[in-house]
């Protein structure tokens, strides 16, 4: 009986967009950032108890690599669109961009974390998430029709893989994810 549930539990978190690891509340704090073309950014996220202006990273892996400091404004009061493809059940919260900072169009991964335990540079960014462990890395490959979004300890792809969540863009694209990087089937 343990065994099964143990393997239902097991196959419903390798079926679902995103999926976590252990350690920091990666489950419920990395979500993704969504910046349209017109409208407020906003956050999509499993954690439910976030407050306006709580500190949010967003991690843009678009050369060059940044990590932006915004705020938490006010949740959505409906589902936002990405819950319904991304983080079924999420929470939706528009953010606050501080005056000055810029965010690329798109999604990025979206940490509840201060903005100072990240450090961006040529070589990608890394975060203090977890004490007395490797640095937690991101990276993001493209798939035939959408991006897919990790959080590794240590090197990325070489690491071990803490987070991860697909974000389908409906057009085509070149993929360029390696072996292991994405669960099988996208």
């Amino acid at each position: 009986m343990r065994r099964a549930a143990l393997l239902l539990v097991l196959l419903a978190t390798a079926l679902t967009p995103c999926a976590a690891g252990r350690g920091f509340d990666y489950a419920h704090l990395v979500g993704l950032a969504v910046v349209e073309r017109l409208g407020t950014p906003y956050l999509v996220i499993p954690e439910d108890g976030l407050q306006p202006g709580d500190e949010v990273a967003v991690v843009d892996l678009s050369r060059p690599y940044k990590v932006v400091a915004v705020r938490i404004g006010k949740p959505f009061d409906r589902p936002c669109p990405a819950t319904k493809d991304v983080m079924r059940g999420a929470r939706c919260y528009s953010l606050v961009v501080p005056e000055g900072s810029r965010l690329h169009w798109g999604p990025h991964i979206a940490v509840v974390a201060p903005a100072a335990r990240f450090v961006a540079d040529k070589g990608g960014v890394a975060a203090a998430l977890d004490e007395g462990v490797p640095p937690t890395t991101f990276r993001v490959c493209a798939a035939r029709e959408g991006l897919h979004f990790s959080l590794w300890r240590g090197a990325p792809v070489k690491g071990q893989r803490l987070w991860h969540c697909y974000y389908g863009l409906r057009f085509d694209l070149e993929p360029d994810c390696q072996p292991g990087e994405a669960p099988e089937g996208r």
